[in-house]
């Protein structure tokens, strides 16, 4: 069975953080969390979303650093938990009146929610160019705004804009995050990846839209890696929300495990990945 090592840098912070949150990979349509090894820490506990069925191990401090999770995965079911498709009302993934409005007559005349999805993913696909922009086109915004011009946009933006849709055309969809490892490349990273799961009539069908995008494509088709490689999902839904050592935090997402501060920042630990 293939696992994911998390390897946690002893590097300089800006200030004492709170502690190291560490996202445990849930069960999805292609995974099974088979088994886990965690660090012998004794300040080492395990918490839930406050919103969502995520977990995730908590170490207080810096005793985080420098230490390695590994985490062994099984193949999937074919079809993720269904709680992974309640929505969660977060500015990361609430759409907008415009976009609610837009979404209604882009699928008004649909036979049926399969080609709801498809239309929406779509209309995504037409709208990005693959970057990674200084500003994103919903920051500092409370909801996922409509949008009516060519933007560039990272893989995060393009998947915020399609679960907003989702949400809006209320057809179940999900948001996943974790590592991809690129076919042909050293199977070690630092970076992340993202993409869609929906359940419209019965069927569970993923889409990449970015990748599509990055190898010259709009034409998306419902699979995993039009750029072949393997990937691992860390944790699902945007907006996820966590209670530690008295304080809550929300993610934007949780791809990766992160350092958090008394002051309810967070930043990337910048674990090194690698799937064996």
């Amino acid at each position: 069975m293939p696992s994911i090592r998390l390897d946690i840098p002893d590097r300089p912070l800006p200030t004492m953080p709170l502690g190291l949150l560490v996202p445990i990979p849930p069960d999805t349509a292609h995974q099974r969390l088979a088994g886990t090894t965690a660090p012998n820490v004794p300040s080492l506990t395990r918490h839930r979303a406050l919103n969502a069925e995520q977990d995730a191990f908590f170490l207080p401090g810096l005793d985080g650093a420098g230490t390695r999770f590994e985490f062994t995965l099984a193949d999937g079911t074919g079809e993720s938990p269904r709680a992974h498709f309640t929505p969660i009302d977060s500015r990361y993934s609430r759409p907008s009146a415009e976009l609610k409005d837009a979404i209604a007559k882009l699928i008004k005349d649909v036979p049926n929610d399969t080609a709801a999805v498809e239309r929406m993913v779509a209309f995504t696909a037409s709208l990005f160019d693959y970057d990674h922009p200084p500003v994103r086109f919903c920051d500092g915004k409370d909801e996922v705004p409509l949008l009516e011009t060519l933007t560039k946009g990272s893989c995060t933006d393009i998947n915020t804009f399609l679960l907003s849709s989702l949400y809006a055309a209320g057809i179940p969809g999900t948001y996943y995050a974790g590592y991809f490892f690129e076919g042909g490349k050293p199977k070690s990273t630092s970076g992340f990846h993202c993409w869609i799961s929906t359940f419209a009539e019965g069927e569970h069908l993923d889409w990449d839209i970015a990748h599509h995008i990055k190898t010259g494509t709009r034409e998306v088709q419902p699979a995993l890696n039009p750029t072949p490689g393997e990937r691992v999902a860390l944790s699902y839904a945007r907006g996820l929300r966590f209670a530690v050592a008295d304080l809550e935090v929300e993610f934007t997402h949780f791809a990766f495990p992160y350092w958090i501060y008394p002051d309810g920042r967070y930043e990337p630990s910048v674990a090194v990945a690698t799937l064996s």
